[in-house]
């Protein structure tokens, strides 16, 4: 059924196009149907509003899960898959291309809907219908027969025919609707939707090629309506309307008053919960918030936001409601069966956060949550049905059998259940979310970014930890005291949680969570025990830690006399002698250069593959005396999965080597100035010099060098010979390392076999020359510097002299250079694996060799992490490109951050004399510098443990530099900072940042002890972030007051009724405190000006009510009561349904008894969707005439035509007229379609957009020119015609001529044309009299390429008739004359540069004398 499904997979998964089947959670408050929606006895009376999405289940399969799970775990709703008949096909999505509104589908027949709306009844659970309002299916049929559904119903996808509907493309005219005259039931656009800036687009073009169904019509609204009728007296409880928002809001109004007059229930009785997608950048015509008249709408930024807060931090919910729709408007769900399939939310195989985040949903209470219930898919069954389906059949399941056990995550496959409803933590949470249901959160608490606890005040409390980590933490809480049931965790309260003076320890497992309510205890637990879980065991990923050791430095006390040992286990293990390490002792000076801070510190390196987890570890002397970070409670120190180095000095941890190698190099301090450059100082400067001898320098032995370190140390002059090793393709090299760090030195060649450092330089060269580092590749530590004898006065170049060739050579381009990099981070975070949020953070290198790839860290050294990079090309490597990034390919930053492309510079390279194979480089990068340096270098850091605040980046700063202070202070709840110090408990007290650092220091923020001030706003719209305030201090009050619709803002209170008073913010605060905004109902007086008639009462009306129509008409003598007027002159008719939102004066309007009449005349705006707000009235007198009003309607994309009597828009009303009665006045619209003109590069007069009436031509305009100047050369362009912007698009893409538009066609949307031009030759063809007279010479015609000549004016001569234009001088050459059609155009086409020559004959009779005047 390919044909069929023309809405395919690959479209479903974007976005945008997705809103064909895409789910919207929808049952929440106004789904508690009232009494009389209940009328009926048989209709469900749901226990909750949490609503069950069983996804693509047969009607059996829901009858039993309402029996057995639904009604029993307290779930108010199950949202079935669309009842109506639909299209044959084996996946999912086709039940949403409906051909039939017959309620016998792929799910079951009628009986069995019926039943199973029956049984979910009597178990308190409603059934809500999904519905597919906006389309039918796919118009790219194949074939053109007809099709038949799944109950057997004929169809035909071609022509846009459902005769079970009712619904035609084309009226009936003998021909079976195939073709004619459209009925309307469709809109006329048939193009994919693609702009979703475009509401018009958006609304009634094609989604997915599907026939979009015109829900404007009143036949339209009156078929739909009938069959949600149909529903609803099966006894439907609600309906989610499929693709909202492709329906115009006032369409879906329409439908739903229709639905109302059915089945004689009130309109905003009626459950809808609309989907309606948002996405950034789209029309606001079509925004959530345009939907809630109609009902509920789907907050899909819900699911969203759960997405990115789960997958990072979880603190930031406390505000999720920001920017949402209220939450008695919005449904929400953590994914529906669309936004799992396209990555827009968590997925079942996004692991436990996905069950967490279906546990912080129910628990929160933010809208009316709906849980998914659906099967495994993967990538090759993603547009699957249940595994079992055929084409018109979905099979039973017995979810007992499905769900009985627990499952195992990792060994899903496609078909299984996943049985969401059926978890224990769903039960739990359903029941948690009912308990608690209309309690506001309260005593939100974070500890760190991913560890949460909430209460729902007074009657619930709710604790995630979203680490990779278990986490035990104590929590303020309301509940009072007293042993609970963990209602997340288990089923027969095995585990319990005791609250005890305010406060509850609990200690929760990695990515899960404990939850409680009051009332949940072991007797009110459900009978059943069976636990149910997903299996779920998340855990770091060990396959993107590539550099699998952990190193372990620690300098223990004296007295441990050097010895020292290490004692090792996975953090949730248990310490085993058989797994202790002998440390060995650090040397202070190695062959790579000295380490004084080194002194007395040991290392060890665990076995391979320990730190891919998180390891604990302590310190013995192997005689019973061990170290621990907390000797008095044993608490080992611990590494993070993926830590590959980490210190202990004094029970604090330090990540990273805690000693620095300052090498060859005096550890001098270098500074970031212009003179010194910037950067660190190298151990080494390598000097490399090749000179390349002419025949009389041979006798060249070296060079004499000479110069100044960047610390200020004189090189004097040394001879350096030639070495005969490095003797290549280009000639001599002398190279020496040279200790400590040099930018430049002076040099010459000189011939001495004794190496006399005063000797002269050789012939043809300079007696000094000076080399530097190379600025333009950012190196620091070698200096190579290439001249060439036989231009030696010449300063010498920095590049070697082969570089540009194109093969292979000797001296820097092999075809493979192998590249050793190292790279140092002040923070020491390589590999880090972030138990937060369960994502891998290290760092890796990209290089765009072999097409682009990541190349990882494998092991480390004392400078850092150890890297091995190859380059390859058969022509030799021109060029070594690479970037630092972290997160691999998430590519969360680069270093430097933000950083381009860098490069590994070929002063690092070395080949060997004669080998063009291959060659070698090592690097040394520190993170935060662009430099790269060829030796090592002397670094320090500081890094900042900020102990629960916010986090800080560690500095990574030269050996002796000084670290800049922080400019902002950390910040955590319910503390202050004071200072940071270099120990944590500040025994060294206050740490000075003007001292020198040498090596690594970590400093720890130190805190005083505060209070929380939590500002709840009540329900008003200004979230607050909380205040933390030193005990005994002032909280502060906001400057700006907190707003709420309807209300004014009167004061902050302790208590939430206002009741303690407004709170006193001069009061010391001693504890956390929670302030409500206290408010005031907006109220608003109506009065009645009786205008001489009897008084009537004022009211007083509260914000967003309506005032009341008087129970009784004032009196006046002698004049009859009108109405009610809103204005002074009395012209303006009230309207009573009208929401009062201002202090209003009423006037009475009389009729004297003798007088003329007063007559109403109501103007109705006459559209679909048409209520009282967009229609007015006015007073007048008989025999007066009114004006149409003022302002005047508006109605997008449309115009107002002209008023008429009858809605129909017969009889046209005639402002001129005398009124006589009242009457009511409806004004006609006209469809209207804009059409722009895209001049792509042309000029032309001012092209204004076009508005055309529907089923009018737009007339083309004048053809644009074009032509550019490239080059000082003038470029010509020919145009073609216009195109639409989509046929425009696509013939680019092609690389085509676009389909030119027919102007000659009606326009039937709103379109942009684009001018299409072509690239062209202009040919000049110039006219010669050729004896005539000059002024009548016709003009130059510069011709397109292929095109025509324009027939120019004939010129004249004396004595002479004209014949004609040809293209020879001579006329007795003449074989034939230029000819010309009847639009005056050559029919020869232009192909060159021409002349031609006017061709005449004289008056005279005599054909013999024609031609003898010829010149």
């Amino acid at each position: 059924m390919h044909s069929e499904g023309a809405c395919d997979e690959a479209a479903y998964d974007t976005a945008q196009t997705l809103a064909v089947i895409a789910a919207a959670a929808m049952m929440l408050a106004n789904f508690a149907l009232n009494g009389s929606a209940l009328a009926d006895t048989g209709r469900a009376n749901p226990q909750s509003d949490v609503t069950v999405i069983a996804f693509q289940q047969s009607w059996n399969t829901i009858a039993q899960e309402c029996q057995e799970t639904y009604g029993p775990e307290g779930v108010g709703y199950v949202q079935i898959s669309p009842p109506m008949e639909s299209v044959q096909g084996t996946q999912w999505w086709t039940v949403y291309q409906p051909i039939s509104y017959d309620l016998n589908s792929r799910f079951g027949t009628r009986e069995e809907l019926s039943n199973m709306i029956k049984t979910c009844a009597a178990n308190n659970v409603g059934v809500i219908a999904d519905v597919v309002l906006n389309h039918t299916t796919g118009s790219d049929v194949s074939w053109v027969d007809d099709q038949e559904g799944v109950a057997g119903t004929k169809y035909n996808g071609t022509y846009g025919r459902y005769p079970a509907m009712g619904l035609y493309n084309f009226a009936e005219s003998g021909n079976n609707h195939q073709y004619g005259y459209t009925t309307g039931d469709f809109h006329d656009c048939t193009k994919t939707i693609g702009d979703y800036t475009n509401a018009n687009e958006v609304q009634n073009c094609r989604l997915s090629s599907m026939w979009d169904i015109n829900t404007g019509s009143e036949r339209v609204q009156d078929i739909q309506a009938a069959y949600l009728a149909d529903l609803w007296n099966l006894g439907v409880a609600g309906f989610r309307i499929d693709s909202a928002k492709h329906m115009n809001t006032k369409d879906i109004a329409g439908i739903k008053k229709a639905l109302s007059q059915k089945i004689s229930v009130p309109a905003d009785e009626i459950p809808f919960s609309q989907e309606v997608i948002a996405h950034d950048g789209e029309s606001q015509e079509f925004a959530p918030g345009q939907y809630v008249r109609n009902g509920q709408v789907t907050e899909f930024r819900f699911a969203a936001q759960l997405r990115t807060a789960f997958s990072g931090s979880i603190s930031g919910l406390k505000n999720i409601e920001s920017g949402k729709l209220p939450s008695d408007k919005a449904t929400v769900f953590v994914a529906n069966w669309d936004t799992e399939r396209n990555g827009e939310s968590l997925n079942p195989e996004s692991g436990a956060v996905y069950e967490l985040a279906n546990a912080f949903m129910l628990g929160y209470g933010y809208g009316s949550p709906k849980i998914l219930s659906d099967y495994y898919f993967d990538d090759s069954t993603t547009g699957e049905a249940p595994k079992g389906t055929t084409a018109t059949r979905t099979p039973d399941t017995d979810m007992d059998k499905a769900c009985s056990t627990s499952k195992t995550a990792e060994k899903w496959s496609w078909g299984d259940w996943i049985c969401q409803p059926r978890w224990t933590s769903t039960r739990g949470m359903v029941r948690f979310h009912n308990a608690t249901a209309g309690q506001k959160v309260i005593n939100w608490q974070s500890k760190g970014s991913n560890v949460i606890a909430f209460d729902r005040d007074r009657e619930g409390f709710m604790a995630i930890n979203n680490q990779l980590t278990d986490v035990t933490a104590t929590f303020a809480t309301s509940l009072p005291d007293g042993e609970y049931c963990d209602v997340y965790a288990s089923r027969s309260c095995s585990k319990k949680l005791t609250v005890s003076g305010g406060a509850i320890t609990v200690k929760i497992p990695a990515r899960s969570a404990v939850a409680t309510y009051v009332g949940a205890n072991k007797d009110s637990e459900p009978s059943g025990t069976d636990e149910v879980t997903p299996g779920y065991d998340d855990a770091v990923d060990p396959s993107s830690i590539n550099d699998k050791t952990l190193t372990i430095y620690y300098k223990p006390d004296a007295k441990w006399a050097g010895v020292a040992y290490v004692d090792y286990a996975y953090a949730n293990g248990t310490y085993d002698k058989v797994a202790r390490i002998s440390m060995t002792e650090v040397k202070e000076t190695t062959a790579e250069g000295s380490a004084p801070d080194a002194e007395g510190w040991y290392k060890a390196d665990l076995p391979e593959g320990m730190n891919t987890k998180n390891v604990k570890f302590r310190f013995t002397d192997g005689n019973e005396s061990f170290d621990y970070r907390d000797n008095a409670n044993e608490t080992s120190y611990e590494a993070n999965a993926g830590t590959t180095v980490i210190a202990v000095n004094g029970h604090q941890e330090l990540l990273g080597v805690p000693f620095t190698r300052t090498a060859g190099g005096n550890g001098t301090a270098l500074n970031s100035d212009e003179s010194q450059n910037g950067g660190y100082a190298t151990s080494k400067t390598t000097v490399r010099l090749h000179f390349a001898p002419t025949e009389a320098q041979k006798n060249a032995t070296g060079v004499v060098i000479w110069g100044l370190s960047r610390t200020g140390t004189t090189l004097d002059k040394q001879y350096v010979p030639f070495d005969s090793s490095l003797k290549d393709g280009f000639g001599q090299t002398a190279s020496v390392d040279l200790d400590g760090d040099y930018r430049h030195v002076s040099f010459r060649v000189v011939a001495s076999e004794s190496g006399d450092v005063n000797a002269t330089a050789v012939d043809g060269t300079k007696g000094s020359y000076e080399a530097r580092t190379n600025e333009d590749d950012n190196t620091r530590g070698t200096i190579e510097v290439w001249v060439k004898g036989a231009n030696g006065q010449n300063d010498p170049t920095y590049a070697a002299p082969a570089a540009n060739d194109t093969t292979p050579n000797d001296q820097k381009n092999p075809k493979k250079i192998t590249v050793k990099i190292h790279y140092y981070r002040g923070d020491g975070n390589y590999q880090h694996f972030d138990a937060n949020t369960g994502v891998w953070q290290g760092w890796d290198i990209y290089s765009w060799n072999d097409g682009g790839s990541g190349t990882v860290f494998t092991s480390h050294d004392e400078f850092g992490e150890v890297a091995t990079l190859t380059y390859t090309n058969t022509a030799g490597v021109r060029e070594m490109p690479f970037l630092l990034r972290q997160g691999g390919d998430a590519w969360m930053d680069k270093d430097p951050s933000g950083s381009g492309n860098r490069f590994v510079p070929f002063t690092a390279v070395r080949v060997k004399p004669g080998q063009t194979e291959e060659g070698t480089a090592e690097i040394w990068l520190v993170n935060g510098d662009g430099r790269i340096y060829t030796h090592p270098v002397a670094t320090s850091s500081v890094s900042y443990d900020t102990r629960g605040g916010t986090a800080f980046k560690a500095e990574t700063l030269p050996y002796g530099g000084v670290a800049t202070k922080p400019t902002e202070a950390p910040k955590r709840d319910g503390y202050t900072f004071t200072h940071w110090s270099a120990s944590e408990d500040d025994s060294t007290g206050k740490y000075d940042f003007s001292q020198p650092v040498y090596g690594r220091v970590k400093l720890y923020a130190q805190w005083r002890q505060a209070h929380i001030v939590n500002l709840d706003t009540n329900g008003g719209d200004i979230p607050y972030n909380p205040e933390t305030v030193d005990d005994g201090g002032n909280a502060i009050e906001p400057e700006v007051a907190p707003s709420r619709t309807g209300y004014t803002f009167r004061y902050w209170s302790t208590k939430q009724d206002g009741s303690s008073g407004p709170y006193n913010f001069d009061t010391p605060v001693i504890s956390d405190l929670t302030l409500y905004a206290v408010w005031q109902e907006k109220t608003y007086t109506v009065t009645f000006d009786t205008g001489g008639g009897s008084a009537i009462e004022t009211q007083t009306v509260p914000w967003g009510h309506k005032a009341k129509r008087p129970s009784a008409d004032p009196i006046w003598s002698g004049y009859t009561f009108a109405g009610w007027a809103s204005d002074a002159n009395r012209t303006k008719v009230h309207n009573f349904d009208a929401a009062v939102e201002q202090n209003i004066t009423l006037y009475a309007v009389w009729m004297p008894e003798s007088g003329d009449l007063v007559h109403t005349v109501t103007y109705h705006a006459n559209y679909v969707g048409d209520d009282q707000d967009h229609t007015v009235a006015v007073f007048t007198t008989t025999g007066n005439a009114v004006a149409a009003p003022d302002p005047t309607p508006v109605l997008a994309g449309y115009r107002l035509d002209h008023w008429s009597t009858d809605q129909a828009g017969a009889d046209t009303y005639d402002f001129s007229a005398q009124v006589t009665q009242n009457l009511d006045l409806y004004a006609q619209w006209v469809k209207i379609y804009t059409v722009s003109f895209n001049l792509n590069g042309g000029t032309s007069e001012p092209l204004d957009d076009r508005i055309i009436d529907a089923g009018q031509q737009v007339a083309a305009p004048t053809a644009p020119t074009r032509s550019e100047t490239v080059d000082d050369k003038t470029v010509d362009y020919k145009f073609l015609g216009w195109a639409t912007k989509e046929e425009s698009d696509k013939a680019a893409q092609k690389g085509e001529r676009a389909r030119l538009y027919d102007f000659s066609t009606p326009v039937k949307d709103d379109v942009t044309l684009v001018a299409q031009w072509e690239k062209s030759k202009k040919w000049t063809i110039t006219f010669d009299v050729n004896g005539g007279v000059a002024s009548s010479k016709p003009d130059d015609q510069h011709i397109f390429d292929g095109d025509h000549i324009v027939k120019p004016k004939d010129p004249t001569r004396d004595g002479y008739t004209f014949q004609g234009w040809t293209t020879v001088r001579n006329d007795m050459l003449a074989k034939s004359v230029v000819s010309f059609d009847e639009q005056r155009n050559s029919l020869m086409p232009v192909d060159r540069d021409g002349v031609l020559y006017a061709l005449w004959s004289r008056s005279t009779s005599s054909a013999s004398t024609v031609f003898s005047d010829v010149r």
